[in-house]
């Protein structure tokens, strides 16, 4: 018989690894909202409030190099979740406004998103789950499906 699980309550931050902390901190704060906690040269932390995400930047001391590629075992992407299709394309409008290149809106067939990327590369996509995907996760609605929504 296995010992039960510790308790966890969710995910506290996602940290990435950027060469320009202050570019990163720009970037979340002007394009998606976030808050600065912290601005050093080696370390920042951005909060989205209403969502209760938190993201660390981090140079490691000056030591990360090159770009992001999620071709390496580590994270893939960033997915942001979006309310609704009507949203997404305000984003895409936002995007295209702030000269952040960006993908169309697409039909992933689980949902619609939209893809750009985080200064280094670092891949976001804005993503809009379908009630069939939310439904086959054996959820109630579209807000049980992402972090944040409580």
């Amino acid at each position: 018989m296995t010992a039960p699980l510790p308790p966890f309550q969710g995910l506290s931050h996602l940290a990435l690894s950027v060469v320009d902390v202050p570019a990163a901190i720009a970037f979340w704060v002007g394009v998606f909202g976030f808050e600065v906690l912290t601005d050093t040269p080696s370390l920042g932390l951005v909060v989205h409030r209403p969502t209760r995400v938190a993201i660390a930047l981090t140079s490691n001391n000056g030591s990360t190099a090159g770009t992001f590629d999620e071709r390496h075992p580590g994270l893939d992407h960033l997915a942001i979740a979006v309310p609704g299709v009507d949203d997404l394309h305000d984003w895409h409008a936002r995007l295209t406004g702030l000269g952040v290149p960006c993908s169309p809106v697409t039909d992933s067939g689980s949902g619609h998103h939209l893809n750009l990327r985080a200064p280094d590369g670092v891949p976001v996509e804005l993503y809009v789950i379908d009630a069939a995907t939310v439904a086959a996760l054996g959820l109630a609605d579209a807000g049980e499906a992402f972090a944040g929504s409580r």
